[in-house]
């Protein structure tokens, strides 16, 4: 399968290095809720109509901070969307020879965890040629990846950075992702998950699951500062259809959530993070799982997170220091919850640069 889906970028027709570009570039697609790969930047891919996923916040981390002469960065997303492929032209697909998975799995497909998804990066990579990589650096669910590959992998990475993370989800964390799973199941459209057979889509099911979800993104205080009260202008008749603004910001993410995103993997991702836990093999003793490990470790959180608070953290700090391993840990002060690794916070931009950067002297 991996053979199949990774080739060169420099293998379009025309392709030309764009001067700003200082790392290679490579690109996979296999649709329907599959796996979807970039590495670095995409300079030419909208001249062959095909529709690159958005990642304004990553991007500045790997331009500004992380890709130089000496590093080529690769960035792996997981398993998202149907629905972009509908935007991609078929025809230039087929000059880049890329295979066009088109079997609608539903919820015939597998369930997978966040070690599958690292082992399939493990493919990757061995494909690719490369026996070591430099650092691995996620946050969130990536963060949870980043976790694996420095457990699963150890002596084929140097450096691992979990951001806003953990070694498992909290009771809190499953149930606020089973109102989301809920939400799109009881969306009279999802159809037992064959909606696309019927040509139906669960939107409100899903929308429903964003809102949620984009709730546990933010902090009481920025919620605070970008909305207050704040109410919208609307007539008595219309309390019910959200007069207030934050009301109206939450179903904006709703709604434009559903045109980038499917719902059913939504189900499987959700479920993939519930049921991460680095302890579980070693019978809930998350030091084990850390022993004799060899890798440099820096532990990232933000003080105004409660997805992942800084607790845990902490929690994987711990269990490192037991090992003796090479570890740094930072909190940094951020008022915009678990979304500051995917903002613009300068703290965290210059502490990985700086980590990357005595890692390398």
């Amino acid at each position: 399968l991996v053979k199949d889906l990774f080739f060169p970028l420099s293998n379009l027709p025309n392709y030309q290095k764009n001067e700003n570009e200082n790392y290679d570039t490579i690109y996979g697609y296999s649709c329907r809720s599959l796996f979807e790969i970039w590495l670095s930047s995409l300079p030419n891919f909208h001249k062959y109509g095909i529709t690159p996923i958005h990642h304004t916040s990553w991007r500045d981390i790997i331009q500004k901070y992380i890709s130089n002469d000496n590093i080529t960065v690769i960035e792996l997303n997981e398993a998202k969307s149907a629905l972009d492929f509908d935007k991609v032209d078929e025809s230039a697909l087929e000059k880049i020879k890329v295979v066009i998975i088109t079997h609608l799995f539903g919820l015939d497909f597998p369930n997978i965890s966040i070690k599958d998804m690292v082992n399939l990066q493990k493919e990757l990579i061995t494909y690719l040629g490369i026996d070591k990589l430099f650092c691995v650096v996620g946050g969130s669910m990536g963060g949870m990846q980043a976790l694996e590959w420095g457990i699963s992998y150890p002596e084929s990475v140097g450096l691992v950075i979990p951001i806003a993370t953990s070694y498992r989800h909290t009771a809190q964390n499953i149930a606020l992702h089973e109102v989301g799973r809920q939400a799109i199941k009881n969306d009279l459209n999802w159809e037992k998950g064959k909606y696309i057979n019927s040509k139906k889509y669960p939107e409100k099911g899903l929308a429903a699951a964003r809102m949620v979800a984009h709730i546990t993104y933010m902090s009481e205080k920025s919620l605070s500062n970008k909305f207050g009260r704040n109410k919208k202008n609307n007539p008595l008749s219309q309390i019910f259809e959200g007069n207030f603004e934050v009301e109206n910001y939450l179903q904006y993410k709703g709604n434009s959530f559903v045109n980038r995103f499917d719902a059913n993997s939504y189900l499987y991702l959700t479920r993939s993070m519930d049921r991460f836990d680095l302890s579980e093999k070693y019978k809930g003793n998350l030091e084990l799982a850390f022993k004799n490990n060899p890798c440099k470790w820096l532990i990232i959180s933000f003080t105004s997170d409660w997805l992942f608070p800084t607790s845990e953290s902490r929690n994987l700090v711990s269990a490192l220091n037991a090992n003796a391993c090479k570890v740094s840990f930072v909190e940094i002060e951020s008022d915009r919850g678990h979304d500051s690794f995917l903002l613009k916070v300068p703290r965290l931009y210059n502490i990985i640069k700086g980590f990357l950067i005595g890692a390398k002297t």
